[in-house]
């Protein structure tokens, strides 16, 4: 960086990978977080939590088949799931991976990998879906 140039700490992270300073056990540490937010992330979307409802896991598994007097206090059950996965873990997950991929020199251009990642994340957001659609139709 240029003498009085700000850098924030994706750009440390660009200059430290530069000058060979970063050390083997920071991509390990940095690996063994984004695992552990991948389960997360996994465990949130298997319990069919959302933003509008109850998770569907606690809801239909194991809420509703027992009796109606222990419903109430069964719902505190979606608390502890949520606090595994929800939003927390996307987030973390989201930013380890921009602190490593920040660390290569051409991270900011957008490749033919983020394109398919993109597309791929468009059709799981069903945003294809109606524009294919209404072009086949």
């Amino acid at each position: 960086a240029a003498p009085g140039m700000i850098l924030d700490s994706l750009g440390q992270v660009r200059q430290l990978a530069a000058s060979g300073q970063a050390t083997p056990g920071e991509a390990r540490v940095a690996d063994n977080l984004r695992a552990f937010l991948m389960y997360g992330v996994i465990i949130d979307h298997w319990a069919g939590c959302t933003d509008s409802a109850m998770c569907q896991l606690v809801v239909e598994g194991m809420i509703w088949p027992q009796a109606a007097s222990l419903r109430p206090s069964l719902a505190s059950m979606e608390v502890l799931l949520r606090s595994i996965g929800n939003y927390k873990c996307m987030t973390g997950f989201m930013m380890i991976s921009a602190y490593t991929d920040s660390a290569y020199k051409d991270a900011a251009w957008f490749s033919k990998g983020d394109l398919a990642i993109l597309v791929t994340y468009l059709q799981f957001l069903w945003v294809l879906d109606p524009i294919l659609w209404a072009a086949c139709k």
